[in-house]
């Protein structure tokens, strides 16, 4: 059955997870399944691994995602995910995890898988780890 899915991760620069979220899209397009991969920030200084996407242009989004405290920020991203009503969300590091379940939760989004590479919390300041647990 195709699938409407949205994956949210900070940024395309090269990295583990960026590579994991190009890998996972081109993969998921391949077997038909309608893919957007939304970045919260822009890349740093650094390689991007965007042109390595096998999605058409309109499928990558860029969001400007500056603080966790950004009230328009996430109500755009609300509104895109109202707009392209995912059946399921992926969300890829603390931060994206963190808005994109609030997120999703605004905008009824069935499904959300949230991935952390890193479960080490004693180096988590204490508000990323109550943040966690709500």
């Amino acid at each position: 059955m195709k699938q409407r899915i949205v994956i949210l991760l900070l940024h395309l620069a090269a990295g583990g997870i960026q590579r994991l979220a190009v890998d996972d899209a081109n993969e998921l397009a391949r077997r038909g399944h309608e893919v957007w991969i939304v970045t919260l920030q822009s890349e740093p200084t650094g390689v991007s691994l965007a042109p390595q996407l096998r999605l058409p242009t309109d499928r990558l989004k860029r969001l400007s995602y500056p603080r966790m405290r950004d009230i328009r920020a996430f109500f755009a991203l609300v509104r895109f995910l109202r707009t392209t009503q995912p059946d399921i969300l992926i969300t890829h590091q603390w931060f994206a995890n963190t808005v994109g379940r609030l997120a999703a939760l605004a905008a009824r989004i069935p499904t959300v898988l949230s991935f952390e590479l890193s479960t080490d919390e004693g180096r988590k300041p204490y508000r990323q780890i109550v943040i966690d647990r709500i």
